[in-house]
């Protein structure tokens, strides 16, 4: 089964838009449909809730709920250690889940800061796009 790993920065765009043809919003709207897994980590969540104004907190916990993402609990440790070196550590526990989550996609605004010459040698069957990439590269491809 295909698995979608949300940044927050993506997360952020699904809670202030209620705009349904934004791009991370038709991704969730093909993921759903298709039967692919929605991921995030619960480190993700809190660093969208400590930086979402407190009037779209419910919406935050409508999204996870209604789309039914699986959320990452733990990150492993060592994991995380050893790929503060590949990306900036501030996203390591980020690409930890990916990787323990066995996600295909990690979908972020972010694409530089995952896009180092340090993770293109972990040579991952992982795809790193924004939610415009995929609907592109992904979405229109399968049609």
């Amino acid at each position: 089964m295909v698995k979608i790993f949300f940044d927050a920065d993506v997360i952020f765009s699904l809670c202030y838009s209620n705009n349904s043809q934004s791009g991370a919003n038709k991704v969730i709207a093909f993921a759903h449909g298709n039967k692919i897994d929605l991921l995030t980590s619960y480190l993700v969540i809190e660093e969208v809730k400590r930086n979402l104004p407190s009037a779209l907190l419910s919406r935050l916990g409508e999204l996870l709920e209604l789309f039914r993402f699986s959320i990452i609990e733990t990150v492993d440790y060592n994991l995380f250690n050893k790929l503060a070196d590949v990306v900036n550590e501030k996203d390591a526990h980020v690409l930890a889940a990916v990787i323990q989550s066995q996600s295909n996609y990690l979908l972020t605004f972010n694409k530089r800061h995952f896009l180092t010459a340090k993770f293109k040698k972990l040579n991952l069957k992982l795809q790193v796009m924004n939610p415009k990439d995929y609907i592109e590269k992904v979405i229109f491809e399968s049609t």
